[in-house]
């Protein structure tokens, strides 16, 4: 309910959903770039470079479960005569929140798989299962 309440009152002007939507993912794919830019010039071993890479790939699937579920909450927390009225007003508007709402949600979708797979990932590498590992006796 909190959270309903807070996106209403953040993203009731009109536009500041989707400009939130464009900007807020291409801001922060821009500073992970040169977080990973300055990650390449420190780190030389490959092993560290494989999960610092996979460590800072973690924030943009996040980020798009965030929003999915943000727009979710915003959806669910729009009363009738809201729409109502920018359905008179503003149609168009209306029907690009709708569709972007869908979009967000498949893109939270597939950024909760993709956490679910970073996190495999980064289990499989901490406990040191991965290919390059001949510790195994038959490999012996």
């Amino acid at each position: 309910m909190m959270l309903a309440r807070w996106t209403k009152s953040v993203l009731s002007r009109r536009g500041c959903g989707v400009l939130i939507v464009l900007v807020v993912p291409t801001a922060i794919g821009f500073v992970l770039s040169i977080a990973q830019a300055g990650v390449r010039m420190v780190f030389k071993d490959a092993t560290a470079l494989r999960t610092a890479d996979m460590v800072l790939a973690i924030p943009s699937p996040l980020i798009m479960v965030f929003l999915g579920v943000t727009g979710l909450a915003l959806w669910g927390g729009m009363e009738d005569a809201c729409a109502d009225f920018y359905w008179a007003n503003f149609g168009m508007l209306l029907v690009v929140f709708y569709i972007q709402i869908v979009l967000m949600c498949v893109a939270a979708l597939l950024g909760l798989l993709a956490l679910c797979a970073m996190g495999i990932g980064l289990l499989n590498s901490s406990v040191g299962g991965g290919e390059g590992d001949n510790s195994d006796p038959k490999y012996v």
